[in-house]
């Protein structure tokens, strides 16, 4: 599966998760025409405005990562390379960005993205399989809001995603 159709692969791929791991997702006969599930996240109400691009190169982590924060009400993108992902970033809008940090050509790509504009002030959540504490230490020096590590529990990853929401929201 190339990674250049991701984001309208989400659905379909989706569904298949949910058919294949029933409960995990929450209610899974949900249809595309139902509103959108609201989280209830540090007393704030979140709906689907909230808007995440997610940039993964494991296709089946990052179809995780976005039922996840889809199921959420989070409204959410997905590239599979640091280029693709800064196309979106340019493109589009985002609240967070999540985004693996052993991709190839990511460091270019978190300084890219924490100098201009229209990211400067976007919490960037990093991914990695390098769990030592240096490693963490090294991603929150480099500008991380939050560095999570490989494997992560689902609930503990969207919890955490949304705290970066919310506190980006109220410090707005």
């Amino acid at each position: 599966m190339s990674c250049g159709n991701l984001t309208a692969l989400i659905p379909a791929l989706f569904k298949k998760a949910a058919e294949q791991a029933p409960g995990m997702f929450g209610d899974t006969q949900s249809s595309e025409s139902e509103e959108p599930h609201t989280a209830h996240y540090l007393g704030t109400a979140m709906t689907d405005k909230i808007k995440i691009l997610i940039v993964e190169g494991d296709m089946p982590l990052a179809m995780t990562m976005v039922s996840l924060l889809t199921r959420v009400g989070c409204n959410v993108s997905a590239a599979c390379t640091g280029e693709k992902g800064m196309a979106l970033a340019v493109e589009k809008t985002f609240d967070l960005i999540a985004l693996n940090v052993d991709l190839p050509d990511i460091n270019e790509i978190c300084c890219e993205l924490k100098q201009r504009h229209f990211s400067r002030h976007t919490p960037i959540v990093f991914i990695s399989n390098h769990a030592t504490i240096e490693d963490q230490q090294d991603g929150l020096n480099f500008g991380a809001a939050d560095y999570i590590t490989k494997p992560f529990d689902a609930s503990d990853f969207v919890s955490r995603i949304l705290s970066h929401i919310n506190h980006t929201t109220v410090h707005a």
